[in-house]
């Protein structure tokens, strides 16, 4: 095989679509033997098989689900994935798990059982509803350091950063009222923000009386043999006999590592990722992390999850991807308008000198810019070691008032030309144009952050252009626009808000 390959589980997300597991059951004895276990579980505890709507293909329409289901049916999906790839004879250099999903890691491992880690996952979930915290979680597009100024310069204790997930992304955690708050003084720095949408907000101090109420709820499970081996995002380092309950108990007031995770495992040699969830979560977040690695989305590719699980498995798709970002494609890949002519490079950096950097752009409402208040050491008591060393800026640093974008009258766009590549190339016309780059350069997959110096506010303004151009919004919101943003992702987002109109 020519990369190591490692299978990235993502957390808590929305509630699977019904039949998202249809060919990978059909395909994969492994995958009906994995969600009857799941089953079995789900009747033992009083709830409703989860494999009949993610299997059958004519399921009832997803709806609303109470969180222990939720649960359970995010972790049949990823377990799923991980069952077929090993029926593939795929083998990872390891397995990890964003928040929640490294207890599914740690069943794809061996480290315990299936029906261990969903009996967890529900004690997990019941014990969550039962503290019934006012909780919430917000995604903020900027650096760590930031991030820890911004839930500083709030002043709630139990606001805290709760992930970090990328080198420009991270995730509050927090009283919903001083979440709000946050916000508002993100959107002031003019810092894009999304609100995530999960059942319990965790990863915070607060939640001490439910990692203590699971505790004495859950009896210990037995200790696996561990097929694979297993990097967890909230330790940041590789996994030895830990036991998974004490893990997921941890996992509830401690911040997750997603971002040293991703570059301690790139460091090992691994330069493909497979996103084992049912759409793209955990892979973008390491393509925006990580250079020239490749990420696979199997649920999501239109080759098919059993071809994309056979092509890792036969080393055919770890030296070239299979589709568009979100279905295989990596997001590492240079522009080739970098690479033809260096002139070029200079019609770049005259554009971006015009933006230097958000964190300068306002002061806070207290009249101090957000990334020069100190930070409180809020996770010191729980998690020492993952304390890390904030960033100061430098002294000389100008101070910029809006984003270099010129603003020309925008005309919507029909229903008519929603063609995908016609949105492509209507998107490449107006960055060009707005940003004075030639369009040769702005190609489908680039990344507009890393590799054509595009900063975030000139992206937030070309973002809200686009929002008029094609009469939808939320794109500045939009989860998967904060981990990386390509005109082809954002194509894909416009197709999908406007669907949704």
């Amino acid at each position: 095989m020519d990369g190591r390959v490692v299978l990235l589980i993502p957390g808590t997300v929305p509630r699977p679509s019904s039949g998202v597991l249809g060919e990978l059951a059909r395909e994969f004895a492994s995958v009906g033997e994995v969600l009857a276990r799941i089953d079995e579980v789900a009747v033992e505890l009083g709830m409703e098989k989860v494999s009949p709507r993610l299997v059958g293909p004519s399921a009832p329409p997803p709806g609303t689900a109470d969180p222990d289901a939720q649960y359970l049916e995010i972790f049949a999906v990823s377990a799923a994935v991980c069952a077929a790839a090993a029926e593939c004879g795929l083998e990872p250099f390891a397995v990890a798990g964003q928040s929640i999903g490294e207890l599914w890691a740690l069943a794809a491992g061996g480290h315990l059982t299936v029906e261990d880690a969903a009996r967890i996952a529900v004690a997990r979930s019941r014990a969550l509803s039962e503290q019934d915290w006012p909780g919430a979680m917000l995604a903020v597009g900027t650096r760590e350091a930031d991030a820890r100024s911004l839930a500083a310069l709030v002043g709630d204790p139990d606001l805290v950063v709760a992930c970090v997930n990328a080198p420009r992304q991270s995730v509050l955690s927090g009283p919903a009222a001083a979440i709000a708050r946050a916000g508002e003084i993100a959107e002031f720095m003019g810092w894009p923000t999304a609100e995530l949408d999960v059942p319990h907000a965790s990863h915070s101090p607060a939640l001490g009386p439910a990692a203590r109420l699971l505790r004495a709820q859950q009896p210990p499970v037995a200790y696996g043999g561990r097929n694979w081996r297993i990097w967890s995002t909230n330790l940041a380092r590789e996994v030895g006999d830990e036991d998974p309950l004490e893990m997921t108990i941890d996992a509830l007031t401690s911040p997750v590592r997603l971002l040293d995770t991703l570059r301690e495992l790139h460091g090992q040699g691994v330069n493909v990722f497979v996103d084992c969830g049912a759409r793209p979560v955990a892979g973008p977040l390491a393509e925006a992390s990580l250079p020239g690695i490749r990420v696979h989305v199997p649920l999501a590719d239109p080759a098919g999850p059993a071809a994309v699980l056979r092509a890792l498995a036969s080393g055919a798709a770890t030296s070239a991807p299979l589709g568009p970002v979100g279905s295989g494609k990596s997001g590492g890949k240079k522009s080739k308008g970098k690479e033809k002519d260096k002139s070029k490079d200079k019609d770049r950096g005259r554009t971006k000198g015009k933006v230097q950097d958000s964190r300068s752009a306002h002061p806070s409402p207290t009249g101090v810019p957000v990334w020069a208040t100190a930070a409180a050491p809020v996770h010191e008591a729980v998690h020492p070691a993952t304390e890390t060393v904030r960033e100061a800026p430098a002294a000389s640093e100008p101070a910029v008032s809006k984003p270099a974008v010129s603003e020309p009258a925008v005309t919507a766009v029909p229903d008519a030309a929603l063609d995908r590549q016609e949105i492509v190339a209507r998107l490449r016309t107006l960055y060009a144009e707005a940003l004075e780059y030639p369009e040769e350069v702005l190609e489908e997959d680039a990344d507009l952050e890393a590799s054509l110096g595009i900063e975030s506010l000139q992206q937030l303004a070309l973002l809200r252009r686009t929002e008029e151009l094609y009469g939808v919004e939320g794109l500045r919101h939009h989860p998967q626009l904060l981990q990386l943003a390509t005109l082809g992702r954002i194509a894909d987002a416009v197709i999908e808000a406007r669907a949704a109109v």
